[in-house]
C-alpha cells in the first residue's frame, strides 16, 4: 500500500507541473495586443449604449450612471492586464486610463446628483473622461512603438 503513493505523487507532480509552467509563461505581445482589440471593442459598444440614452427620459441621468459604473469596471480590468515585457509603458498608460475614468464617473456623480447640474464637476467630468480615452490611445502608440 505505501508504494501506491509515492507511485501517485510523482504521477500528479509529472502532471502538475507542466501546467504550472504554462500557467506562468510571460503574456506573448499578439496577446496582449488582442486583449487591447476586445477592450477597444467593448469600448464601442458601450459608447453606443451611452449615445442610445434618451435625454429626456425621467431616468436618463441613472441609466448612464449605470453605464458609467460598468465602464469604470472594463477600465479597472483593462489595467489589471499583463502586458508584454518590451512594453512597460502599456501598463502605466492602462493604470492612468483607468484612474482617469474612475475619476471621471466621480465627478459624473457629482455632478448629476444635486437637482441643479454641478457645471464644473460636469466638465472635470468631460476632461477627465477625454483623459482615459487618451491614456488608451496611448497604449497602443506603446505597443506600436515597442515593435
Amino acid at each position: 500500500m505505501n508504494r501506491k503513493y509515492p507511485k501517485l505523487l510523482i504521477f500528479l507532480l509529472i502532471l502538475i507541473v507542466p501546467v504550472c509552467f504554462c500557467a506562468c509563461k510571460k503574456n506573448s505581445p499578439d496577446q496582449y495586443v488582442e486583449e487591447v482589440d476586445n477592450f477597444c471593442e467593448k469600448l464601442s459598444a458601450y459608447d453606443a449604449k451611452i449615445n442610445a440614452i434618451d435625454p429626456k427620459a425621467t431616468d436618463s441621468s441613472e441609466q448612464l450612471l449605470q453605464l458609467l459604473d460598468d465602464l469604470d469596471l472594463e477600465f479597472q480590468n483593462f489595467a489589471r492586464l499583463t502586458p508584454p515585457e518590451e512594453c512597460p509603458e502599456a501598463k502605466e498608460h492602462a493604470t492612468n486610463a483607468s484612474t482617469c475614468m474612475s475619476s471621471a464617473v466621480n465627478y459624473y456623480r457629482e455632478a448629476l446628483s444635486a437637482e441643479k447640474v454641478n457645471e464644473l464637476a460636469l466638465e472635470n467630468a468631460k476632461l477627465q473622461y477625454e483623459n482615459a480615452f487618451i491614456e488608451v490611445k496611448n497604449v497602443g502608440v506603446a505597443l506600436k512603438n515597442a515593435k
